[in-house]
């Protein structure tokens, strides 16, 4: 089982769906002050450098990756605090891993995670810009 946790105003204005903001399964790192110099990313396009360049904020180089976690706590966490980390009300969706292959739905694990403890792992639409509804077998509402 995987979670996401997004805030209530994220949840109401993508009208419940999980969107992607890049279209980009693979994306080639720039030199433009994003990336890490530690290892992180590799030379040219690669599935592994899109993963972890949505790590450093989703859609990143187009990256169509988003986060999901293993850690329910974690997705609640996200669901529930704001980036000054103010409490908010939230979402977590619960997502059925088991469906990714029969709804078209790409997971990676980085091999070079940026926050281990959060037991990331990145998923995207085969196609398209939504993960598929059929994959989320529950919505959480979270108040702050």
């Amino acid at each position: 089982m995987l979670y996401r946790g997004v805030s209530l105003a994220i949840y109401t204005e993508s009208a419940g769906m999980i969107k992607v903001n890049g279209d980009q399964g693979e994306v080639t790192p720039l030199y433009d002050g994003k990336a890490r110099y530690d290892g992180t990313f590799t030379h040219g396009s690669s599935a592994e450098n899109a993963v972890n360049a949505q790590q450093i904020e989703t859609g990143t180089w187009g990256s169509a990756f988003i986060s999901t976690t293993r850690d329910k706590k974690t997705a609640e966490y996200f669901a529930t605090h704001d980036r000054d980390g103010n409490s908010i009300p939230g979402v977590v969706y619960w997502i059925d891993d088991t469906l990714f292959k029969q709804h078209g739905v790409v997971a990676i694990e980085s091999q070079q995670p940026k926050y281990p403890e959060e037991h990331e792992v990145s998923i995207r639409p085969s196609s398209g810009r939504i993960i598929p509804s059929e994959v989320i077998i529950r919505i959480e509402h979270i108040d702050s």
